[in-house]
This record gives structure tokens, sequence and C-alpha cells, in this order.
């Protein structure tokens, strides 16, 4: 399942780098394995190098645990969540010097930014983080995969979550997805939490090594997971449906919104979709599949409110990539391309005043104001690819990774001037 949309995410990033690039949802990278041993003390603390002091934002530096030992070194982070311009969690994961030729394990990454400096902390697992939320100092979720002996040559790959409670990370049980469907691989790509009882994660299921998927969807209550029955608008048996960003509003009335993309087939045309949560039930509220005759992605999503919802994505027409912004008002959602110059968004985050500040895929930053999208200055720096945004009131901070030489490392942009 994971291989087949691999190869539709490779063929989506080949269709975009002529024109806008485009960040795909997060990928874990490596390739785990059981065996090794993950980081299991906090390490390195670096502070904050301000490489662009003439900017409003800067890069930051961020602790890279693989160290430089050559090419195979990756480093990776693919989400982050603050709740305070003192408190962000950001987790992704990095790879280790192998102990044995050719097996490049992978482990979750969390890094911990306290004002001033990132440090790195330890997890107790194999795998790898894509999405993480933390609705105060003392309480984050986050998910991604991890990986199971299944008593043959290959290993499953099963979602992953795991809870920060304030002292370090533990691993918390994700039900299996829908029975029926044997040998299935699953992978979390979001979460987003109200409170320490209330978050909702997303992703995909499906038979292993199958070009087939599912939208998964799961809730926990402060103590356990439950699966959430959603819709997978792309059919089966040659759909490829997959959610990639979730956000859920506590102000003004409870709503999740949750995007991603559907493909009847595995031909590289997809169509952006919204799905809702209406009061403990899924629905298909958008599918963007009239909007381009080629393809649609919505890869990051932000409701302020439960009048407010704010999705951002890419949509492919003729030979230019535009941005593709949704939104609801609470009673509906509309999608709209913006023109070639507009930032492809890979993620998004808003106030609950309105303004809504997204990231592109090479770092670049553009903030939504009385409905038109202003860029933002931003430091260049090459082979950089973004994945998650969060702001407070007074902070952004944005992270991802670059490539230098060989290796990738994990990167950051911080702006403290908001």
């Amino acid at each position: 399942m994971r291989g087949a949309m691999e190869r539709f995410r490779r063929r989506r990033w080949g269709v975009v780098a002529a024109s806008v690039p485009l960040a795909a949802v997060a990928s874990l990278v490596g390739a785990p394995t059981a065996h090794a041993r993950p980081l299991t003390s906090p390490a390195g603390t670096v502070r904050a190098a301000v490489l662009a002091p003439s900017s409003a934002w800067a890069v930051v530096a961020t602790p890279d645990p693989s160290g430089d030992w050559g090419n195979g070194a990756l480093d990776a982070l693919r989400g982050v969540s603050c709740t305070s311009p003192t408190f962000c969690m950001a987790g992704g994961s990095y790879v280790p010097r192998p102990k044995k030729a050719g097996v490049y394990p992978s482990f979750p990454l969390f890094e911990r930014w306290d004002g001033s400096t990132w440090s790195v902390l330890g997890s107790p697992t194999g795998g790898g983080i894509s999405g993480i939320s933390c609705s105060s100092v003392h309480f984050c979720m986050a998910v991604g995969v991890t990986n199971v002996e299944n008593g043959g040559p290959h290993l499953g790959e099963f979602s992953l979550a795991e809870v920060w409670r304030g002292a370090k990370w533990a691993v918390v049980t994700s039900p299996p997805p829908p029975p029926g469907i044997p040998a299935y691989e699953s992978e979390l790509t979001s979460v987003s939490c109200t409170s320490r009882n209330s978050c909702v994660a997303v992703g995909s299921y499906g038979e292993k090594r199958s070009p087939r998927a599912q939208t998964l969807v799961e809730s926990w209550d402060g103590s356990q997971w439950s699966l959430n029955q959603s819709p997978s608008p792309g059919g089966v048996p040659g759909g490829l449906n997959a959610l990639s960003g979730v956000s859920c509003s506590a102000t003004g009335g409870a709503i999740c919104a949750a995007v991603g993309y559907e493909a009847s087939s595995t031909n590289g045309h997809a169509h952006a979709i919204v799905e809702v949560d209406h009061h403990g039930a899924w629905s298909l509220d958008l599918d963007v599949g009239a909007a381009s005759s080629e393809s649609s992605h919505l890869y990051g999503v932000s409701c302020a409110r439960a009048s407010s919802c704010v999705a951002v994505g890419d949509i492919v027409g003729g030979t230019s990539n535009l941005l593709l912004e949704g939104n609801w008002d609470g009673h509906g959602w509309s999608a709209a391309p913006r023109s070639p110059s507009a930032i492809v968004g890979v993620a998004v985050t808003c106030g609950t005043g309105g303004t809504c500040t997204e990231v592109g895929p090479s770092g670049g930053v553009a903030t939504l104001e009385n409905g038109t999208w202003i860029a933002a200055p931003t430091p260049r720096q090459a082979r950089v690819s973004a994945s998650s945004i969060s702001c407070t009131s007074s902070m952004c901070m944005a992270v991802g990774d670059y490539v230098v030489g060989g290796t990738t490392r994990t990167w950051a942009e911080y702006d403290r001037t908001r």
C-alpha cells in the first residue's frame, strides 16, 4: 500500500517540477527495522543561530542526532506545534549510523523549543513521526508509522501514536483499520488536539504492497484511540485515497475537517477532497474533481473557528501550478485556484482573528489578509523541503529538512515579530 502511494507522489513531484515546486505529504525516510536501538535519552541542545538578521523570518539551528556519517544520514522534521513563544514540539525521523551493512533503520525524532534553543528528546520505539499537535506544555500527541515483523521477508508498516504528558514520550496503542482487508498496512499523517481528552488523527490504510488505499480516521478520548468510519471516494478495488491534514476547532461549536486526495486509479490523476466531522459522522463535503483536467491535492487545513476553515494545496491547470485554496464558512466549502505567482502551500495555520499563515515547499511563507495572500521575506536556503508550520499570537515556527552534500538535515525557520 505504501509503495503505491509513494509511486503516486513521485509522479506528482515530477509533474510539478517544471513550474512551482510541490512538496508531497510528509513521507518518512529510510527503511526502518525493528532490530536497531532507538535514541533513549535527550541529546544535543543547539542555540538558535540567526542566519538572516535582516528578515523577520530567520533560520534557526536544530539538532541532528544522526551526526555526519555520510550519505545515509537522514534527519527530518515533519510536524510542529507551538503553544507559546517558549514552547514548541517538533516531530520527524532520523537514521543513525547503521550497525549492519545495507540496513538503515529510522526512529522517531522529537525536538523541543524553549524560546531560544532546540533540544532532542528520546522516543521508545522505531519508525517516524509525520504529525504533531499540542494543547499545552503538558500534553502533545504525535502520529506516524512504526514497523512490526510479520514472519515473512518484509516488515509491515502500522500506524504509530505517541503521547507527551510533560516529562517523556510514550507509545499508545492505535486501533487496527476496519476488518476485511488481510495483511493491511496503515499510516497516520496528521493529528489535531483541542485538549488532552480530544484528538483526531488521519491517514490511510490498505493491503500490503498494493496500489489500493482507503482513508483512515481515529479519535482520542483521553485514554484510548477508536476507529471512525470515513468515506473513500476513489472507490474499490482500484481506489487510492489518503488524508494528509486535519484540524479541529472547539471555538464557536466543534468542527473537524480533513483534507487529502482521491484517485480512481494510480495513473497520477488525483482530485482534492475535504471530509468534515458532523457531530461524530464523517462525510465528504468537497471533491475538486471538476476543477482540474489533470491533478489537484490539498495538503493542510486549519480551522480557527467552527465557521472558518482554510485549506491549502495545489492544482495543475495546463502547464501551470496554482495554489488551491479551500474555504469553509460554516455552511459549505468553496475552492478557488490562485495565480501561478502565489505560494503553493504545504501547511497552514490560522488564528481566531482571521489571519492565516502558510508555508510553501521551499520554505516560503505567505499570510492571508483580507482575502489576499501576501508573501513574507524569508531567508534563501538551497534544497529546503518544508513540511509544517505553527503560529501563536506572537510567533511562528516552520520545520522541514534540507540537503547538503548527500546528507539530509533538520531545518526550522522562526518569526518572532508577530
